[in-house]
């Protein structure tokens, strides 16, 4: 399981970088006033004379590429994420009696209310309704609120958060990694996180 997690991370920081490559090739077309499908050319045929022609078909050709490379990192990600819900599915760290399972219920001090589809947080595999025992280096004996959580989140953009939560009516425990970083939707975890 570990040797999924590390890959499903090593590709997360491989996306996180084209994503910025992506970005900054856009920023190439947007000071030269263009996209990905003006015309180069004006009305008679001849190269812009407003615009680094060279540059601009430059940029759009690794802009394709990196997409195209995007999409395949993207599916591997999925494809590391279903792998490591199969092996956690197949031994959850903790089954055992209903007295361990209240033992670490006592240890939970918050609960994910809901989660974002395609977030960062869907990605590592949280689901509505963990509670959460181990948030970092944040326990029920540290934590003093909501705002510690988020502390640690804005200083870990771009890190690897280990998270352990407990899931479902026996409580199963998990580790899981959380990568906090910009998405599509809000903030950089794309989950609501409640206190106990």
């Amino acid at each position: 399981m570990i040797d999924h997690e590390l890959n499903v991370r090593n590709l997360m920081v491989v996306k996180s970088n084209i994503e910025q490559k992506i970005n900054t090739l856009g920023a190439v077309l947007s000071s030269n006033g263009v996209g990905m499908t003006e015309p180069l050319v004006d009305s008679d045929g001849y190269p812009r004379s407003d615009i680094d022609v060279y540059q601009v078909r430059k940029a759009r050709h690794d802009i394709i590429c990196l997409q195209n490379d995007l999409k395949e990192v993207t599916r591997k990600i999925e494809e590391g994420i279903h792998r490591l819900h199969a092996a956690r599915s197949e031994s959850p760290a903790g089954a055992t009696s209903d007295a361990d399972a209240e033992t670490r219920r006592q240890k939970a001090f918050a609960r994910i209310a809901s989660v974002e589809r395609s977030s960062p947080a869907d990605q590592a595999g949280l689901r509505s309704e963990d509670l959460i025992t181990n948030f970092g280096s944040i326990q029920l004996e540290n934590f003093t609120g909501m705002m510690s959580i988020a502390g640690l989140v804005q200083n870990s953009i771009g890190k690897a958060l280990k998270i352990r939560l407990l899931r479902g009516l026996s409580l199963a425990q998990y580790d899981i990694l959380l990568v906090p970083k910009r998405w599509n939707g809000q903030g950089v975890l794309g989950c609501k996180i409640v206190p106990l």
